[in-house]
């Protein structure tokens, strides 16, 4: 799309927003200067305002829009991440923690597996608010507890630096959610048909907001307007056919006083007009046939009769009684049975229990209690106490014994069982005793039911006599339906009703009807009347259904929707594919055959997701794809999706070059620092060859003039001595090599002897170790830089020879011999060695005189080059 189109669409719009309703114009500034969706107390004053236009009612918070307000809040500021501060219990992180992107275009946040750069990508991604956000945890193999938290520091079009706090608790940082972050999870959710990436530019995400707020204001209104229930009592339904029962139905918003009045006169000689002749209609015969009607109604009675008889018997209370009682009957018989089993199985004795026996027990307890042992309770089974009977001491078994004996007497569990059970022979005994299936259809025989429909009703309630001993609760009982007989009844007795009625009207003249017509009429205004205030009442409710009515229809969403599809027409459906296309080409995805698909899911919303073009079959782009050529179409489709909009925001790339091969890396690389020219831009990674794709492409930019400067850092992570994501200061990969000694000798050396002096041990081995390492990539570096003049660079494609091959005539084997030595003593602190090669530490005047030695040495052979 042309600026001008994009200008001419930007006017239209403000144009398109002044027709809105001015509740609704109201709402948008509201919006927009709050730069967010209103809350639950400003959606209740949207109501109120979108009231208050249909009353036409004069209220100063309705405001018109002013033209040109959400271009002006959509010309976004810069946002710039300048640092993270205070990162305290993130992954394994060494507390507190710190990550300083300054004020560089382009960061590059290197480390080794392990180093912490995951943990600290992970942290911007909860910070931001990331849609693919992981779950970040503290360290799980510290036992220590550290409260997880970090401070971000940002500003806007370079402005001041603010500061702001982030928990978990807390959630993600409102300033900072359209940073946006491209990882594995994100390019994922592009490639996948399964999870579609929502692309909205502003306004249309604008109008998504707006019709998200009608729908709130449709809801809350509509909710008012089903609160506001009709009240008026119901008119009899004899007299439902009158004139004043038509009109009664009829009152609407539009109903006016004066004629309420007119409509609910009820004088007293309209009182004595009814009186009269309802009397006159009172002496009129009956029929034969009505006697036979009733005749028939009273056989229906007496089938409601028998039939509620037999719904009370077998009802879910009544059989739920018997089933308890049946349970306790059983409880109780078998708690007798127990107690009876323990007290006589090991009696030596035959009779025990029985009537003989019961008579010897009741003596011997006599005696217990009037003469051997008056104090004690019977039977007396503490210590030295005598049998009664046989006046030998008690040991324990027959102490036991007796006391069982006097138990089973005592507690009479069996005549409670007995008891129990006559209860539930009692109560089993009361249920009607069901008719026979002739018997029941005979009864049945005026419903006039289907034979098999009757007989299986009677069939259930049998079932549930015949299993009302066998279960435990009325649940587990067949259900009996008995709506066949109870619509048979209704239904039968309204025919009878209306049966009635008919022959009344047929055996009258037109004089006896125009006169119950008229009493009924009599009635209906006497009703009328005796509800004056509920009509006056229901008038008021219908017209303030009728404003809300209004209300609702200023609250949809057609318009909105409408202007957002013809949006998402203009600026997402070919801007983003537009976009996307010309991104494919610049990551070198030309030959790709993929573009976006279009998907509208209604309200203005539209999604994309990647198609594969001219397949044959639909097939997943996932599935067709390599890794590599999914990672570029996927990072194709978020610069497509990102870039489109407004926002000036920082981009941030978690291993960007993931699966990809040379090509593309280099492609993914210039693309990047194109994007710094514009936004901020930081990349984690943990390959070397991206560093120094930056590098060489920042340089080339630098030499051949090629777009804006780019200013740039590599902030390099390091793990040791069990300290994780520190920042390795000064940046020493990035330096010349001659500098880089120099910051070594005068920041690092001082620390590793000062260690030393004061004998922390601990200390010295991290700082001496840190030191070896960084000198060890110097002279690294020194070889690439120095020795060879840059000619060749590692992970550089590219073999530079332009007038520097020359300078490579001054090598000597000294030279060589020199740089050899110090490579090999020193690769030890930088390169994995074998498990059994001492790591010995090299004294720090030796350390010393290496540094001094190199820096001699790159002065000598500069003077060399230079004297060529």
């Amino acid at each position: 799309m042309s600026d001008s189109e994009i200008i001419t669409s930007i006017n239209s719009f403000d144009s398109w927003l002044l027709e809105r309703p001015k509740w609704l114009q109201t709402a948008a500034s509201k919006i927009i200067h709050k730069k967010a969706k209103l809350d639950d107390a400003e959606i209740n004053e949207m109501v109120e305002l979108c009231i208050a236009e249909v009353l036409n009612s004069k209220n100063d918070k309705l405001q018109q829009y002013t033209p040109g307000l959400l271009s002006q809040a959509t010309v976004n500021a810069a946002l710039r991440l300048v640092k993270l501060t205070n990162v305290q219990g993130v992954n394994a992180l060494s507390s507190p923690g710190a990550l300083d992107f300054g004020n560089n275009q382009l960061t590059v946040v290197y480390g080794s597996n392990g180093a912490g750069k995951s943990g600290y990508a992970r942290l911007i991604k909860n910070i931001c608010g990331s849609r693919n956000r992981e779950h970040v945890l503290s360290n799980v193999f510290s036992e220590t507890n550290i409260d997880m938290k970090a401070s971000a520091h940002y500003s806007i079009d370079g402005g001041n630096v603010i500061e702001i706090q982030w928990t978990p608790a807390s959630g993600p940082c409102r300033p900072l959610k359209n940073i946006q972050i491209f990882d594995s999870s994100t390019a994922s959710s592009y490639i996948s048909n399964k999870n579609p990436a929502t692309y909205e530019p502003g306004k249309i995400r604008f109008i998504r907001t707006l019709i998200e707020l009608c729908d709130d204001v449709t809801q809350r209104i509509n909710n008012q307007k089903n609160k506001l229930t009709d009240q008026r009592p119901r008119i009899p339904d004899l007299l439902k056919n009158t004139t004043t029962a038509y009109w009664n139905n009829k009152i609407s918003a539009r109903t006016t006083q004066k004629e309420i009045d007119e409509r609910c006169i009820y004088s007293d000689e309209m009182d004595r007009e009814r009186v009269t002749g309802e009397a006159n209609l009172l002496q009129a015969n009956i029929p034969d046939r009505i006697k036979a009607i009733q005749l028939t109604r009273q056989s229906l009675k007496q089938i409601t009769t028998f039939i509620y008889s037999i719904k009370s018997s077998y009802s879910d209370d009544a059989l739920s009684s018997i089933i308890s009682c049946n349970l306790d009957s059983s409880k109780k018989r078998k708690a007798a049975n127990e107690a009876s089993q323990k007290l006589f199985s090991n009696a030596p004795l035959e009779g025990v229990g029985q009537e003989t026996w019961l008579a010897l027990w009741q003596h011997a307890r006599n005696y217990s209690n009037n003469v051997a042992y008056r104090n004690f309770q019977f039977p007396h089974t503490e210590s030295n106490s005598r049998c009664v009977l046989c006046q030998q001491e008690l040991n324990s078994e027959a102490k036991v014994r007796l006391n069982s004996f006097e138990s089973y007497i005592k507690d009479s569990l069996e005549k409670s069982a007995k008891q129990a059970e006559a209860l539930l022979i009692n109560l089993y005994g009361k249920l009607i005793s069901l008719p026979d299936d002739n018997d029941w259809n005979s009864r049945l025989h005026t419903l006039k039911l289907p034979e098999d429909s009757s007989v299986n009703i009677i069939s259930v309630i049998r079932e549930r006599k015949r299993l009302l001993l066998e279960v435990d609760s009325v649940e587990k009982l067949p259900h009996v339906n008995w709506d066949l007989i109870d619509k048979a009844l209704t239904e039968i007795d309204a025919a009878l009703n209306l049966e009635e009625k008919a022959l009344q009207q047929l055996q009258t003249d037109h004089g006896r009807q125009a006169l119950i017509t008229r009493i009924d009429e009599l009635k209906s205004i006497q009703w009328l009347s005796q509800n004056k205030k509920h009509i006056v009442d229901e008038v008021e409710r219908l017209k303030k259904v009728a404003i809300l009515t209004k209300a609702l229809g200023l609250a949809r969403t057609n318009q909105l929707s409408s202007k957002s599809n013809s949006l998402s027409q203009m600026l997402i459906s070919e801007g983003y594919k537009e976009r996307f296309s010309e991104e494919l080409i610049k990551l070198g995805g030309k030959r790709l055959k993929v573009r976006p698909r279009e998907n509208k899911k209604g309200k203005g919303e539209t999604t994309f997701d990647i198609e594969i073009i001219d397949a044959v079959h639909s097939v997943s782009p996932s599935l067709i794809l390599s890794e590599g050529e999914s990672r570029i179409v996927a990072l194709a489709a978020f610069l497509a999706d990102m870039t489109g909009e407004q926002y000036v925001t920082p981009f941030v790339f978690d291993d960007p070059i993931s699966s990809l091969d040379q090509d593309y890396e280099e492609r993914v690389i210039k693309r990047l620092i194109e994007l710094s020219e514009e936004r901020q831009v930081i990349i984690f990674t943990h390959r070397l060859s991206l560093v120094a794709l930056v590098e060489d492409e920042i340089k080339k930019r630098k030499i051949g003039n090629l777009g804006k400067p780019i200013v740039h850092e590599v902030l390099t992570l390091q793990s040791f001595a069990g300290r994780i994501g520190m920042h390795v200061p000064g940046n020493i990969r990035n330096q010349q090599p001659k500098k880089a000694l120099n910051m070594l000798l005068n920041d690092a050396l001082p620390k590793v002897k000062r260690a030393y002096d004061k004998g922390e041990v601990d200390a010295f081995d991290i700082e001496i170790k840190s030191l070896c390492s960084n000198f060890r990539i110097i002279v690294e570096r020194c070889v690439e830089i120095i020795l060879l003049s840059e000619v060749v660079v590692r992970f550089r494609r590219s073999v530079m020879t332009g007038n520097k091959l020359m300078s490579l005539t001054n090598i000597s084997d000294s030279d060589c011999q020199y740089l050899e030595n110090l490579m090999s003593r020193y690769s030890v602190f930088e390169h994995s060695q074998p498990d059994e090669l001492p790591d010995t530490l090299p004294e720090v005047d030796i350390l010393e005189n290496d540094l001094n030695g190199l820096i001699k040495w790159i002065d000598e052979f500069e003077s060399r080059k230079k004297n060529q």
